[in-house]
């Protein structure tokens, strides 16, 4: 299992949500009204990414145990990446 330092796991948290930005440099958008899809999702992720940061540290705030912290920033990191994946207007 990989641990990170909390200020890593905040960081990386952090940059899942602007996986969608960088997505349109790399992968082709639709176009029309279809890449209104696009526009309006990038603040939902980083949005979505800030409120994963907030869970993550209120539960090492409040001193959860270390596998629960590992198992709650694994499934962030997924849920970012997959919806980011699934929203994505191609």
């Amino acid at each position: 299992m990989l641990k990170f330092q909390p200020n890593t796991q905040y960081l990386l948290i952090l940059l899942l949500g602007f996986t969608t930005p960088l997505m349109t440099l790399f992968v082709p958008q639709g176009s029309g009204g279809i890449s209104l899809i696009l526009v309006l999702s990038i603040p939902f992720f980083i949005i979505l990414s800030l409120l994963f940061i907030l869970i993550q540290y209120l539960m090492i705030k409040y001193n959860k145990p270390k596998k629960l912290i590992h198992i709650n920033f694994i499934i962030s990191c997924f849920i970012l990446i997959l919806t980011a994946i699934g929203v994505y207007p191609y």
